[in-house]
């Protein structure tokens, strides 16, 4: 399952097809940092586990992940 936009796709995650389909995604260090922590902290953190998984291991949807405290205000640094 893969999140397009604002609303969750049964896409299959997969290789792109050419090698100019692959995107680079800058992260701050600090927002990477929190987010390895809390991947490492989780029940699901082999290498193909999303970073923010239900209790069974599926990605959360993007609403979810907001309603249970991933908010910016929970991070002020």
């Amino acid at each position: 399952m893969a999140q397009v936009g604002d609303s969750v796709s049964s896409l299959p995650i997969a290789a792109p097809k050419t090698a100019k389909a692959l995107r680079d995604v800058i992260l701050m260090p600090s927002l990477a940092k929190l987010l390895r922590e809390h991947k490492l902290a989780s029940a699901y953190s082999g290498p193909g586990d999303p970073v923010v998984a239900t209790l069974a291991g599926q990605p959360m949807h993007f609403r979810n992940v907001t309603r249970r405290g991933f908010s910016r205000r929970r991070y002020k640094g």
